[in-house]
């Protein structure tokens, strides 16, 4: 029997399909007027108790090659501790178990890659260039998950007093770009896994590295040619004074990377020349995979000084890199540079022909400073195996900021140029490849529109990379023109750029006249926002042990014991260590420690500049008179007396600071279980309260009063970037 009656199409109780689906439905009510909806960061996922398979996280600007280079680590570190170990076994036990399924290789290593959105797409050429290694296979899966967004009034800061809502939504399926992607890597004897999940705080940002500052002698005030910076990186550094030394005629060195690096490589020797110079520079144990020790430069007795510097090529060039890489790295470059070079332009001619010869090892670009009293050149080697590299000549009323470093507009006449050098194919590839057309409306032939990293918002020098871009460093620096020793070390300890990543700092004068013993490098032990700049002539006899090498964030130090050639050194403070101690200190309440502790550093600094005269004065008259070793012994005991009184300072400081952060109950514990910061992007300790110096303007802390208040309550402050 029917129905008395069916219900109408569209009322509750139908069976169509369609109703079912808007039945479910729930629309959730209208926003408030006045309000919007602001994204919520998603909480990372726990990492693995194991620290061989922690996950790594991928940020849409990213560094390509770091992210490579970490994948690769990673997948060491777990490799390492999977083989089976035979200790205790004897040699029947341990032939047997050659025999068993897998002998000693042990399982699969494994390493996890997050990332989200638009970083979805460097994650895909991450795997794209695994892919093309022979000990990989990529598997890509992808997923969704469910995140909250918050309901907030236009204009409302953090405690302002208004309750806050929460709505829900689903990040969509494919192929929307908020759409996650996981994607798995496998190896012949271990196994890489790239898995990208949907995390709002994705991690952005280049890899650590050092920058420099260039003013021609026109903007200072006695005429000099200055050149100050930093390294950073993760590894600490020591200074060191390397003597000119003679070498034999079929004597050689070695060069290149191995296959730790980002890239892998291999070590080959080259020539030697039959003098090298003297020069001191600041030396490190660990970047990006590369062999120890490492450089980013320093001074030569002849008045030369290089700076190594950053410079991320486009994602395209760095792909065409060989694997494995033959070639001459960054720090290779920096060396030979001051054991060879007279004058800077010859330093470029250096790079030029060791770039001719044999390429450029690469972590994915990079750029070198070369200054002497007359001049200086910025020199750019690509990456990708084409043996590609360019320099310009920076004038004497310049100022440049290399941070990354960059080169602009290029002549295609380059030969014909005093001001400009170049690999013969920098023109003629950049054409082949799309990257200029030389009939595209005359628009100049730009190096860094060509081979420079490509993302928004990234310029060769207007921002995109770092809070502080390089036009805002090199305006703040003509603006103290003219610029002094003094002024100039201002810049280099800029709270906006200098914190727990500047590895030191560095300030250098070029002038005629100077005496090779006289040439003198101001050298800050750690970043120079929490130390002093010491003094150091090249006639010094050497380097007191505090701030000679330590295993202080020393690669391979974890893992091994000392060797006990080195116990009476390692047994001394180290500086790097100690000033260390003051930035962590200080920047846990960086308004009320930093200005106190600026006045000691300059304080300091102010006494050795009163002393330098008196004491060149006397080691002068000394050269004069023929007494060349009592002048080096002057100037030795001068440098030596006081690096002692910096760290007695150092001292002092941590004293002062560790008694007034625990009697005024300032003191915070950890709140989490991670001692080492989240990885590439994350934040570092700095004392830039309510910015992060290392994220450019438009990816700063969404609240910085939350981190100021976060920063006066913690010793160490790590969160993650949004």
């Amino acid at each position: 029997m029917a129905p008395a009656h069916s219900p109408a199409q569209g009322q509750p109780g139908t069976d169509d399909p369609r109703q079912k689906r808007r039945s479910r439905v729930e629309k959730l009510p209208r926003l408030p007027e006045g309000s919007k909806i602001q994204k919520r960061a998603l909480a990372r996922p726990q990492q693995p108790v194991s620290s061989n398979s922690r996950y790594i996280c991928v940020g849409a600007k990213c560094s390509f090659m770091s992210v490579v280079s970490r994948v690769r680590a990673q997948l060491d570190r777990s490799l390492k501790h999977t083989a089976p170990s035979t200790r205790g076994l004897n040699l029947n036990q341990r032939v047997d178990l050659l025999h068993r399924d897998g002998g000693t290789k042990g399982r699969d290593g494994q390493a996890v890659v997050l990332g989200a959105g638009r970083a979805v797409e460097r994650v895909l050429a991450v795997a794209a260039w695994f892919e093309e290694q022979s000990d990989c296979v990529v598997e890509v899966r992808t997923k969704t998950v469910r995140v909250v967004d918050d309901v907030v009034l236009e204009g409302e800061e953090e405690g302002g007093g208004f309750e806050d809502e929460s709505r829900v939504r689903k990040t969509p399926t494919p192929p929307t770009p908020t759409t996650t992607t996981m994607m798995t890597m496998l190896l012949s004897q271990s196994s890489v896994v790239l898995a990208a999940l949907a995390l709002a705080l994705a991690l952005a940002g280049p890899a650590s590295a050092s920058y420099a500052f260039y003013v021609g002698k026109d903007l200072t005030a006695d005429g000099s040619v200055m050149v100050g910076g930093t390294g950073e990186e993760v590894s600490s550094h020591w200074l060191q004074l390397f003597p000119a030394r003679d070498h034999a005629p079929n004597a050689t060195i070695t060069v290149g990377v191995t296959d730790k690096a980002s890239i892998p490589g291999e070590l080959f020797a080259i020539p030697q020349a039959a003098h090298t110079y003297r020069y001191l520079s600041m030396e490190y144990s660990d970047f990006e995979g590369f062999p120890a020790p490492l450089t980013n430069g320093g001074l030569n007795e002849n008045g030369v000084t290089v700076r190594d510097v950053w410079a991320q090529n486009r994602e395209e060039l760095v792909a065409m890199t060989p694997t494995p890489q033959r070639g001459v790295q960054y720090s290779d470059l920096a060396r030979i540079v001051m054991e060879r070079a007279r004058t800077a332009r010859e330093g470029v001619e250096i790079i030029g022909d060791l770039m001719n010869l044999y390429g450029e090892a690469t972590y994915g670009g990079n750029t070198h400073l070369v200054a002497d009293r007359d001049e200086g050149w910025v020199v750019w080697e690509m990456a990708g195996g084409q043996k590609l590299w360019a320099a310009e000549r920076l004038g004497t009323d310049d100022v440049r900021v290399l941070y990354p470093g960059y080169i602009e507009d290029f002549p295609t006449d380059f030969a014909a140029s005093p001001d400009h050098m170049a690999s013969d194919n920098i023109v003629s590839f950049a054409v082949e490849q799309g990257w200029w057309d030389p009939d595209g409306g005359g628009a100049p032939f730009n190096i860094f529109d060509a081979y420079g990293e490509k993302g928004d918002n990234l310029t060769a020098r207007d921002g995109g990379f770092k809070f502080m871009s390089q036009a805002a460093l090199e305006d703040a620096t003509r603006a103290m023109a003219p610029l002094t020793e003094e002024k100039l070390m201002e810049r280099v300890r800029d709270r906006r750029i200098a914190d727990d990543e500047a590895g030191y700092g560095q300030v250098v004068s070029l002038k005629a006249g100077v005496d090779a013993d006289l040439l003198r490098v101001w050298n800050a032990p750690a970043t120079s926002v929490s130390s002093p700049f010491v003094p150091w002539w090249l006639g010094v006899g050497g380097v007191p042990p505090e701030f000679g090498e330590h295993r202080y964030l020393a690669t391979g130090a974890s893992a091994s014991f000392l060797n006990p050639d080195y116990q009476l050194q390692e047994a001394s403070v180290f500086a790097g260590r100690l000033f260390k101690r003051v930035l962590y200190y200080m920047c846990s309440a960086p308004d009320a420690y930093l200005p106190a502790v600026t006045r000691m550093l300059t304080g300091f600094e102010n006494q050795s500049r009163s002393d330098v005269g008196w004491v060149e004065t006397g080691a002068r008259v000394l050269i004069e008179n023929g007494e060349r070793e009592a002048a080096r012994s002057l100037l030795t005991y001068y440098s030596h007396s006081r690096a002692a009184k910096a760290l007695d300072l150092g001292r002092t400081i941590n004293d002062a600071l560790d008694a007034h952060v625990k009697l005024t109950g300032q003191w915070r514990g950890p709140v989490g279980g991670e001692i080492n910061d989240a990885g590439d992007g994350a934040e570092t300790v700095n004392c830039l309260v309510g910015h992060d110096p290392d994220q450019p303007s438009w990816r700063q802390p969404a609240h910085p009063t939350k981190r100021r208040r976060t920063m006066r309550s913690k010793l160490v402050v790590q969160r993650s970037r949004g």
